[in-house]
């Protein structure tokens, strides 16, 4: 389902709301920095958008309504030089009600040239929120999938087949290990 999703927004079918939903872990983060650069940038180099006046990423640290409200009254506007704007909410689940209700109204009548992209566990987030989002379920993959990422990190056959099996599949998990 990635690439359909990965498809759409290289195509310009991209939805305007988008919910990454999966273990931590399983690429929530990486997966929504690439369909931001996507949106943003047109190409699939999510390192670029640290300087992109038109990304904002929300949510490692605590968030507060004000902030919400700041950034979504921007989201209402046209972006820098006339571009597509991607604002990232990391941990979704993790905002408060309030904060939730005050994204609502961006998601139900967003600007044209505005992706929001949350990433976390759907089911932390209000029915309201989740039904307006496209949800991307990502999950683990099999151990062998994992082992052979490993390996091209640099691990040895064995070591990768260790820690595949020890994370459950979970590629950043048996990175972390």
């Amino acid at each position: 389902m990635q690439e359909r999703l990965i498809e759409a927004i290289i195509a310009g079918r991209a939805p305007h709301a988008i919910l990454i939903s999966g273990p931590e872990g399983s690429g929530r983060r990486e997966l929504a920095r690439t369909c931001a650069a996507l949106y943003c940038l047109g190409e699939d180099q999510p390192e670029r958008l640290t300087n992109c006046p038109n990304y904002y990423e929300i949510g490692e640290n605590t968030v507060k309504v004000d902030d919400i409200r700041t950034l979504l009254s921007s989201a209402a506007m046209q972006g820098f030089n006339g571009g597509k704007r991607a604002f990232v909410f990391l941990n979704a689940q993790n905002m408060s009600t309030q904060i939730q209700n005050t994204l609502l109204k961006t998601l139900e009548e967003p600007h044209s040239e505005t992706m929001l992209i949350l990433t976390g566990n759907e089911f932390g987030l209000l029915p309201t929120i989740r039904s307006r989002c496209l949800i991307e379920r990502i999950g683990a993959s099999d151990t062998q999938t994992t082992a052979r990422a490993l390996m091209r990190d640099g691990l040895s056959e064995s070591d990768a087949q260790f820690y595949a099996s020890l994370s459950d599949g979970i590629v950043n998990r048996a990175r972390a290990y």
